[in-house]
């Protein structure tokens, strides 16, 4: 007699290892294969969406999500030395980075509103600020474009030659290189244009070729003309400007400040005033706008933040005395009491350290060792004296916490006023700059002091990071403070900064609101998170950082709680669920942290137990939510993509595999959407696109048209020599190959897509091994699918229109039978053709 098994596949991917294991209460709603699927958190499967191109990549670079507020979200996209935003699935604009196509993989971030924080140990922290001024950039496609720079005043002839230095890389942070060259010869030529503003000087242009720098508004720009070139002086032009308007093929500048404004103009007469203009005019038909939706009006600048030019720096940084060969060399601090005028024997002074004063001194006019050891003996007479041995003891001066001990001798001179005495600051503390001593003349007839700094005291005290020391690899914005951690110097230390000041890192009396520099515990900090806790996942555990109950983390009770031992790895990590879901140091496991009311303490969890195999050393992940359920997207080395559906609340933990054709190398999601940068080959050379999931897409690299009907269609150049899988008009088309970026349909058709082909497969766990079985009947529960084979046999719809065409829908139970006996018989459900499925369930009979 038959058994019915009924399988929903909520459980997922199973590891191989659990073939057999039909006492587990995953196994029933597990899969054997579950390739190209998401999981429902009803027990379904769905085909993955397509992957739609969007662009080809600079080269290997870093996704990340900018997300301004909740209705404007953008992607970067850092590559070599570029960052690039995209808004919309629209390249809106670029900006020089300082990062190398090897450091952009270790980048790490965290946001607050409009400001992002980028943090990287060998590059000085980075403050990626969107503004509110400007509009989208003008690009080019990569050739030459010729532009016209006029101002209003320049007084030259035509045909006369001027240099101009360019795009200033310490003014607007754009290399000179994008200049055609570092000093372009540029040709007054009064027949390209008349000047933005009427002047007595007539109409003249200065001329300019500029590579395909994307000008975008608000950048800044210095336009120099060079001393000697054309006998112009230099300081005929010399502005810093701002573009600030932009229409499709005109940038305006305006002067920056009155005082660059006023700069005598031309060498003849009159003078710039604000707000006259110079215009970028561009003249070539290889320049085009783009659109900046939204970003219409925004502006975005990267600025160092260990720099004071940058506006917004770092302040008070910690110091540490790291005390190794890099080290600042300690000096002790020297100070010079020098006698003047006439001295006696008998007369008095004192000396005064930090408000602290000494007892009346006497001088003696006779003995210059003996007035060493008076003022020696005095400023000892304000210390402190502390036993060092049995029968020793030695005085100190404690300032502030520190030790110091004052060494007095003569330095030069006879005795009677013109002899003078060297104060040496020694002692654990004596290598800093100290106050300078200040004397009081007592009893004197005509004696004078005077007191100077010989040599400044220097510590081996130095900036916790800087560009010897590195920088901060990670941080997260938490109780309004910026956090910093993973210091390339001290990698277990965690800083905040003051509350509500996210800049400023003075620790200062240690008061609530002040900085704070703590460290808790030995193990290298990879990762920091701000969740409902805040968490540390280090090499070799996972951390709370919190403060007394519920109270808010203050210098003086932060608390330093180990929850786990397993360590993380460099992989940024994710929060799924209000849970921070990361990779532990085997580079096999995923877990998740998580309070448990049992044991009242912060627990991880394994999610990935039942699907290890799908994890193999991940390189990149993060968190897609949309309609039908929370997913964590993971890539890794070998450029597949692990897809965990996740429901904490009806246990709902599931794995499948996504697999294309290329390699997954990064994944952001931004805007509900998930981004991907994918390395292909492509007609024998490696490329690397940006490509974005898309549910009304069936194929990968994918582009969709719309036009009359027709059998030709171009347009798809990033696909050459591919062959490529077609769906005009919903239907699966044939095969094709793309040649010189174009292809012909069998027939016409008014909508295609174009794109790699994938193959989906829904195969359950045999559910009964250990003896040879028949799966007699199979009935399959289908939701809007097409194109569906069961065992390899197509299912057909239960009725064909009239009119031949486009098939319907597949929907309800398909019952399918299956033969052949198999001790581990099961059945697979596979699509090839570019079509919507949706699995809702399976039952099997078993004989």
């Amino acid at each position: 007699m038959a058994k019915r098994y009924l399988n929903s596949f909520a459980s997922g991917e199973l590891d191989p290892k659990l073939l057999g294991r039909a006492e587990l209460d995953q196994y029933a709603n597990g899969l054997k294969t579950g390739t190209n699927v998401l999981l429902l958190p009803q027990g379904g499967a769905k085909r993955r969406p397509g992957m739609k191109y969007l662009a080809t990549l600079p080269g290997a670079c870093r996704l990340a999500r900018f997300a301004f507020n909740t209705e404007q979200e953008y992607l970067l996209v850092w590559s070599n030395l570029l960052l690039q935003v995209y808004e919309s699935d629209a390249l809106i604009t670029q900006v020089v980075s300082p990062y190398t196509a090897a450091q952009v993989g270790a980048l790490n971030w965290a946001q607050s509103a409009d400001t992002m924080v980028v943090f990287h140990q060998d590059v000085a922290t980075r403050r990626l600020l969107r503004g509110a001024l400007g509009a989208d950039p003008i690009t080019t496609d990569g050739s030459t474009t010729t532009v016209v720079v006029a101002h209003p005043s320049h007084g030259l002839a035509d045909g006369t030659e001027i240099g101009i230095s360019g795009i200033d890389a310490a003014v607007g942070g754009v290399p000179v290189a994008e200049l055609n060259t570092s000093h372009a010869i540029a040709t007054i030529d009064g027949s390209l244009g008349s000047n933005p503003v009427a002047t007595t000087f007539g109409s003249r242009n200065v001329v300019v070729t500029i590579t395909a720098h994307p000008f975008v508004v608000n950048e800044r720009v210095e336009l120099d003309m060079l001393t000697g070139v054309g006998g112009i002086p230099a300081s005929d032009i010399n502005k810093v400007v701002t573009i600030t308007a932009k229409t499709t093929n005109t940038i305006t500048f305006v002067a920056e400040n009155t005082a660059d404004a006023n700069a005598s103009g031309g060498g003849t007469s009159g003078t710039w005033s604000a707000p006259d203009k110079y215009e970028i005019t561009v003249t070539t038909a290889s320049t085009s706008a783009t659109s900046g939706g939204g970003s219409v009006g925004k502006a975005w600048a990267l600025s160092d933040l260990t720099d004071a030019d940058s506006g917004v720096k770092f302040e008070n940084v910690p110091q540490f005395d790291f005390r190794d060969d890099t080290s600042p060399a300690p000096a002790d601090e020297v100070q010079r009491i020098q006698f003047g005028g006439t001295w006696a024997t008998g007369d008095k002074f004192r000396l005064t350290l930090d408000n602290r004063r000494t007892g009346s001194i006497v001088y003696d006019g006779a003995d210059v060792d003996q007035n060493a050891r008076g003022m020696q003996d005095a400023l000892r007479q304000i210390a402190r004296t502390v036993r060092i041995g049995d029968t020793q003891f030695r005085s100190f001066f404690y300032l502030d916490g520190v030790e110091l001990e004052l060494k007095v001798e003569h330095e030069t001179g006879a005795v009677g006023g013109s002899d003078s005495y060297l104060v040496t600051f020694e002692g654990n503390d004596g290598a800093k700059d100290w106050p300078l001593l200040t004397v009081e003349v007592l009893k004197s007839t005509s004696g004078t002091l005077a007191t100077e700094e010989v040599i400044a005291g220097g510590t081996q005290l130095e900036d916790v990071f800087s560009a010897t020391r590195g920088y901060a690899g990670a941080g997260t914005f938490y109780q309004g403070r910026l956090w910093l951690t993973k210091l390339k110097s001290r990698p277990a230390t965690v800083l905040a900064s003051q509350s509500q000041d996210f800049f400023n890192f003075d620790v200062s009396d240690a008061n609530d609101g002040d900085a704070i520099d703590a460290t808790g515990q030995s193990d290298p900090v990879l990762h920091i998170l701000a969740e409902r806790s805040l968490f540390l996942l280090t090499a070799g555990g996972e951390v709370t950082l919190g403060g007394n109950r519920e109270d808010a983390i203050t210098p003086t009770n932060i608390r330093f709680k180990i929850n786990a031992r397993y360590g993380t790895t460099a992989v940024r990590p994710i929060t799924v669920g209000g849970r921070p879901i990361y990779v532990d140091r085997t580079n096999r496991n995923i877990r998740q942290l998580a309070y448990a009311l049992e044991s009242d303490s912060v627990e991880s969890a394994e999610v990935s137990v039942f699907s290890q195999h799908l994890i193999n050393t991940p390189v990149d992940m993060d968190v897609l939510r949309n309609s039908d359920a929370d997913y964590a997207l993971v890539v890794m080395t070998d450029g597949t993509l692990a897809a965990m559906v996740y429901n904490q609340d009806q246990a709902v933990v599931g794995w499948t595999k996504c697999e294309t054709s290329g390699t997954v190398e990064r994944v952001a999601v931004v805007d509900d959407a998930a981004y991907f940068a994918v390395l292909r080959t492509i007609n024998g050379s490696s490329v690397r696109y940006l490509e974005k999931w898309d549910s009304s897409f069936y194929t990968d690299a994918a582009e969709q048209q719309s036009a009359s009907a027709t059998t030709s269609w171009s347009g798809f150049s990033h696909l050459e020599a591919a062959t490529v899988s077609v769906r005009g008009d919903q239907m699966s088309l044939a095969n094709n190959t793309v040649a010189s970026g174009a292809l012909t349909t069998e027939f016409e058709v008014s909508a295609i897509e174009v794109g790699l082909p994938f193959t989906t497969t829904v195969e359950p766990m045999p559910p009964v091994v250990g003896r040879k079985t028949r799966i007699s009947r199979c009935e399959v529960d289908l939701v809007s699918s097409r194109g569906v084979l069961v065992g390899g046999f197509k299912v057909k719809p239960k009725f064909f229109p009239e009119v031949l065409g486009l098939p319907p829908l597949l929907e309800g139970l398909h019952a399918m039978t299956v033969r052949g006996w198999d001790e581990r018989a099961t059945v697979s459900i596979t699509q090839t053709e570019p079509q919507p499925m949706t699995v809702r369930s399976m039952l099997l009979e078993v004989e």
